[in-house]
């Protein structure tokens, strides 16, 4: 089974000895590309912004045309994906997930680039290589532990869990009060 290929574009926003990006690249689990242009035309752009969640219906083109990710502060998240996010992309958000890593511990949606990765090979149907990625960290097994309902649910194709966590059918509109609150704007 083919996995995808997975590039990232890291702005310098954080600190690089906490950086889950670097540590993915040093263990040759992603490419880090130098420019927004580096990323590969066709790519699933995975995007807080967009309204369409990844499903596993993305999987081909996952697996032909890769994965991308622009890592960058939480704080500067929905600025900086629509100033980079250039039509091209198949721009999808990740459903809503709890956050293990130590900086967001227990939020909803705001994942560490390596949950990120994570969650989108689950859903997209590689279960072993997410396995295999988080065992990076120490809490890494624990994000498949807390989220284990959720990403079996959404890697079946099964969104509705979204709009039951939220109590709303505009999951999109609450999506981007959650991340608000959380990032306190």
């Amino acid at each position: 089974m083919e996995l995808p290929r997975i590039f990232i574009y890291r702005l310098p926003q954080d600190d690089p000895r906490k950086n889950t990006a670097i540590k993915l690249a040093k263990f040759g689990f992603v490419q880090i590309v130098s420019s927004v242009r580096s990323l590969p035309r066709g790519s699933i752009l995975l995007d807080p912004t967009s309204e369409t969640p990844l499903t596993p219906g993305d999987r081909e083109v996952a697996v032909t045309k890769g994965i991308s990710l622009i890592d960058c502060s939480w704080k500067k998240a929905a600025e900086t994906h629509i100033k980079f996010a250039r039509r091209g992309f198949i721009r999808r958000r990740l459903p809503i997930l709890i956050a293990v890593n130590p900086a967001h511990y227990g939020k909803p949606y705001i994942l560490s680039t390596i949950e990120a990765v994570a969650a989108t090979l689950y859903i997209l149907g590689f279960k072993d290589a997410s396995a295999n990625i988080l065992r990076l960290y120490k809490w890494g097994g624990n994000f498949l532990i807390v989220n284990a309902n959720y990403l079996e649910r959404y890697a079946n194709n099964d969104l509705s869990l979204e709009r039951e966590l939220l109590g709303v059918d505009d999951v999109n509109n609450a999506i981007q009060r959650l991340m608000n609150s959380l990032l306190g704007k």
